[in-house]
């Protein structure tokens, strides 16, 4: 006999510790599993009763799943379901989704999950996160044909609503324009029901946080005790350079909080005090400089100018 059970995957654990709950279909013997886009460490999810411990909202998630997949299992007939494998069972039960059976919630869920197992947490944590916000303001269990403009401006006026930025709105409209995108890529939904077609995503100005001359010479001038001796040690090892930036930036009373973007324009703008081009700035920086049109025609600063740049930069800040 054919059963559907929600399970957690623990073959495979990301970086915070957390595992995918699937679909476990279980058929002949054999195990195959579905994905839920949802995802949960072994101290929040009980395998006894197939659900999260302290989490309504996720477990009404995973039985709005369950309950679809096991209605698709009550329609195969007895004889045809006999001669399934497990994986063709699988298989049979993923193909007879309809699109108006995929809401934009489970299609988001799955995208997110298709990103962990791809390695690229950086999107799936942003698509994570913007599907937290998003499910809170609006409705997303439907399918997308449902979705229409109007839908988007009652999201934006909402996340205004709660007195976010323009570029935090902007981080999850982009989001949710991506999922849009990505479902009429997989032709859930038709491209002349395009939703964005007469709305633009606004952005708002981003002002460089820098520090001050004073503050770059507190820095300098920091004296690391022996116990803290693993910030200078550490701090260059892949992502934690900001987390050991700002640790710094605390030490030397910094008003802004230090990461390798403060430096980048902290030291931009000290050269530009200090009289050089924004042509020779940008290239400091590793940036296109001139205009676009005409720049592939210039001929790169030379090394020497670059390195008196660099050199009046470190005598201002180390002088």
């Amino acid at each position: 006999m054919a059963t559907i059970k929600i399970h957690l995957d623990t073959r495979k654990t990301a970086k915070n510790g957390a595992y995918s709950i699937v679909l476990r279909v279980s058929h002949n013997r054999e195990h195959r599993n579905i994905p839920t886009g949802l995802r949960a460490k072994k101290s929040e999810f009980s395998e006894k009763g197939g659900q999260y411990r302290n989490n309504p909202e996720g477990n009404a998630k995973l039985l709005e799943q369950l309950q679809l997949y096991n209605q698709r299992l009550q329609e195969i007939p007895v004889q045809k379901l006999k001669q399934l494998t497990a994986q063709q069972l699988k298989l049979t039960l993923l193909q007879s989704e309809s699109n108006h059976e995929v809401t934009m919630h489970i299609f988001w869920q799955r995208e997110i999950e298709h990103l962990y197992q791809t390695g690229r947490t950086g999107n799936a944590t942003v698509y994570k996160n913007s599907l937290s916000v998003l499910e809170k303001i609006h409705n997303l269990h439907k399918p997308f044909s449902e979705f229409v403009f109007k839908d988007i401006l009652d999201i934006e006026r909402r996340l205004y609503e709660r007195k976010l930025t323009v570029n935090t709105v902007g981080v999850y409209m982009r989001a949710l324009k991506a999922i849009c995108n990505k479902a009429i890529k997989q032709e859930l939904v038709d491209q002349a029901w395009y939703p964005f077609y007469k709305y633009t995503i606004k952005r708002g100005k981003t002002t460089p946080r820098v520090l001050s001359l004073e503050e770059m010479k507190r820095f300098v001038k920091l004296e690391v005790s022996s116990e803290n001796k693993f910030l200078y040690s550490s701090w260059c090892i892949g992502k934690l350079i900001n987390k050991y930036l700002k640790q710094l930036g605390e030490m030397a009373n910094t008003q802004e909080p230090i990461t390798t973007y403060v430096f980048r324009y902290t030291y931009s703008n000290i050269a530009k005090q200090l009289g050089f081009s924004k042509d020779i700035i940008a290239e400091a920086l590793g940036h296109e400089y001139g205009n676009a049109a005409t720049g592939i025609y210039l001929e790169l600063f030379d090394n020497e100018v670059l390195d008196n740049m660099h050199e009046q930069v470190c005598r201002k800040v180390f002088g």
